[in-house]
């Protein structure tokens, strides 16, 4: 109970004094934050009035409660954590916190957009495939056979078709049995 003595001397003429006595039984407000303990949400800490009465601890206009990181100063967005690359991820969930990135990889970038982050990716600047991480299957000698699994990588020859001689190895019958002897020869 808070009780208040106002005193207050009025002079209203020369000949007069009034006197009076105010009694104010005050408002609780423990924590003295200016928010009632009635409304005061928080009223043994003091906090902001647009909180009702909770702290905002490092002043970004969020609430500590509701604050991912309460001691650094944040963006509303962002729940109260700051996002030093702009990417919309927060610097605490952002694996790449100085690097922009996309949120399907936690804020690291993919920089060729082959759906490998730049982080896993063999070859980052060139878009690839993901089971060959990250990097474009070569095919050296352009005949639709990758060079990993082709016989003749040198040797172009078109994939198998019906009527035709060859194989999906990348080689004619001809050309294979002459690598196979390391002739290398075809025509």
């Amino acid at each position: 109970l808070c009780l208040m003595y106002w005193f207050s001397y009025v002079l209203l003429t020369t000949s007069m004094i009034q006197v009076g006595l105010r009694y104010n039984w005050g408002i609780k407000d423990r924590d003295k934050d200016g928010v009632d303990d009635d409304e005061d949400v928080c009223p043994d800490t003091p906090g902001l009035e647009q909180f009702k009465g909770c702290p905002d601890s490092d002043k970004d206009g969020v609430e500590d409660s509701a604050d991912k990181c309460p001691d650094v100063p944040g963006l509303i967005e962002a729940a109260g954590c700051p996002d030093s690359d702009g990417d919309g991820i927060n610097d605490k969930e952002d694996l790449c916190p100085d690097v922009a990135g996309l949120e399907q990889f936690n804020g690291c970038p993919d920089t060729d957009g082959d759906g490998v982050m730049d982080k896993m990716d063999d070859c980052p600047t060139e878009a690839g495939a993901v089971d060959n991480k990250g990097c474009p299957v070569k095919d050296t000698d352009g005949d639709g056979v990758a060079d990993d699994t082709d016989r003749c990588p040198n040797i172009s020859r078109p994939r198998f078709k019906p009527g035709l001689s060859g194989s999906l190895s990348g080689c004619s019958k001809t050309d294979y049995r002459y690598r196979k002897s390391n002739l290398l020869y075809h025509w």
